[in-house]
């Protein structure tokens, strides 16, 4: 089963800008860790660039972001014209942890809460791997689920934040 966070891009945003806005994301839900955080573009579509705007009508962009070896997510931007059994119609990114680690599951995260911020809208957790509620209200999700305490690695934090709201990864 994947891991992802989805969001519905109500403004259009440059993907640099979501890069920038999730390492502050990042260091905020880890209790401001003291660890060098460094979030890469990377596997950009053909003719993407951090300039590159994501918004309403744009067709599919695929990307994805790393911080460092331990942590990959890809990113797939898509527009629905019309609305499935599941989601609405408009532009949709998905937040997909690629490596099956903690760091992954807190830089998927992180993106996903960016985005948002940046683009008024909400994190989609169908999993539920945060809470039971679908809509998740960015600010609410740095606020409620943030560590209290900070660490100097990265890794150790990303591994508490996952202990403190009981993610792990099952066996598939």
């Amino acid at each position: 089963m994947s891991v992802e966070f989805q969001v519905v891009i109500n403004e259009p945003i440059a993907i640099g800008q979501c890069v920038e806005e999730s390492s502050k994301v990042l260091i905020r839900l880890l209790g401001n860790v003291r660890a060098p955080i460094n979030i890469a573009l990377c596997e950009l579509d053909s003719g993407l660039s951090p300039q590159a705007v994501i918004g309403r009508g744009v067709s599919s962009q695929s990307f994805s972001i790393s911080a460092g070896e331990d942590a990959l997510v890809g990113v797939d931007v898509y527009d629905f014209e019309s609305p499935d059994f599941r989601e609405e119609a408009g532009t949709w990114l998905v937040a997909e942890v690629r490596l099956r680690t903690d760091l992954s599951f807190v830089l998927s995260l992180s993106f996903a809460v960016a985005v948002a911020l940046k683009t008024r809208s909400t994190v989609l957790d169908d999993a539920g791997h945060l809470s039971l509620e679908r809509h998740l209200n960015p600010d609410d999700v740095i606020e409620t689920l943030r560590l209290p305490v900070s660490s100097t690695s990265l890794e150790a934090a990303a591994s508490s934040f996952c202990k403190s709201i009981r993610f792990r990864f099952g066996d598939d």
